[in-house]
């Protein structure tokens, strides 16, 4: 089954990405803070990954982000196809699961993703 964990995402903007999940028979899951150090195939579920049990107590970061777990076939295609026409507003910081970023914690796909946000943008500044 199609998974997504939502972070910073307990808004109204959350609730709509949670019926549209439902819709679809994706299985919607916030992760809070306090989880920001476990791997994330520890948080996604997956055999082999044990908890850390080390809890975050820094500056949680604030931007919405997701990952998404199985999104097999077509799957997202769906998925972003009606997230489009539900005119829910984009959530900028996005991965799928990998077989490299499951052994990372919340943090390092937060820092990840953000720089990858950082290149974009300056690569479309005219």
């Amino acid at each position: 089954m199609a998974e997504i964990f939502l972070y910073n995402l307990h808004t109204p903007k959350g609730e709509a990405i949670e019926q549209l999940c439902a819709g679809l028979h994706i299985k919607c899951r916030h992760i809070e803070p306090r989880d920001y150090l476990e791997r994330l195939g520890f948080i996604t579920g997956n055999p082999g990954f044990e908890r850390i049990g080390l809890p975050f107590t820094g500056n949680a970061f604030k931007e919405e982000m997701m990952l998404l777990k199985n999104f097999e076939g077509n799957t997202l295609d769906h998925f972003l196809d009606a997230y489009r026409k539900a005119g829910i507003t984009p959530v900028f910081l996005k991965a799928a699961l990998t077989p490299t970023n499951i052994h990372w914690n919340t943090l390092q796909l937060y820092e990840e993703l953000a720089r990858e946000r950082r290149a974009f943008e300056a690569y479309m500044k005219p």
